[in-house]
């Protein structure tokens, strides 16, 4: 039986605010399970329902709608447009007002061993047992510590496309709950 060679892989990188936005949207669409397509269909049903009985009584055709029943259909669809769109972008632009680590190059060491993470002010040095799921999206890799917690490594840190299939396989091996987009 033979095993793969050792990898290694150095990152350096610096986080933008858009991606530190996308990361927390994905991170709260996973928090929020299979209740978040209830929540992206139930929305906009509930907006064009409100719009349609605002007009229907500006025209005079239909029931009379009290303004009260029209302001408690658009509740939901408010909370779903602060938790997609507002909350991301405000925790973006806090978390980067308040780490130095953040406003700085990020510097990972990857290994069969763990993850060593270099920043402006601190260093880490993780096991793969610390991370509970890992996720791939279009631009990046989220490592799970916590449901609600991640880090964010962005694809364009890699050298090559081939060294993002290598750590996609070293996901595979040593996180147990992997989600990976299909390579094509």
């Amino acid at each position: 039986m033979s095993s793969a060679p050792p990898v290694h892989f150095e990152l350096s990188f610096q986080l933008t605010p858009r991606d530190l936005r996308k990361a927390s949207r994905t991170i709260t669409r996973n928090m929020l399970g299979k209740s978040w397509y209830v929540w992206g269909i139930l929305s906009p049903l509930l907006v064009f329902g409100a719009l349609y009985f605002v007009v229907a009584q500006a025209l005079g055709v239909g029931a009379p709608v009290q303004v009260n029943g029209v302001w408690r259909m658009l509740i939901l669809p408010a909370i779903f447009f602060y938790f997609y769109f507002v909350a991301p972008h405000l925790t973006a632009r806090s978390i980067l007002k308040q780490s130095a680590n953040l406003r700085s190059a990020i510097h990972y060491t990857i290994s069969d061993d763990g993850i060593t993470q270099e920043a402006a002010t601190s260093q880490s040095q993780l096991g793969w047992a610390t991370y509970i799921k890992a996720q791939e999206t279009k631009d990046f890799f989220l490592l799970y510590m916590r449901k609600s917690m991640a880090h964010s490594i962005p694809k364009r840190a890699f050298a090559s496309a081939d060294e993002i299939s290598q750590f996609r396989e070293m996901l595979r091996r040593h996180v147990k709950n992997v989600s990976l987009r299909p390579t094509s």
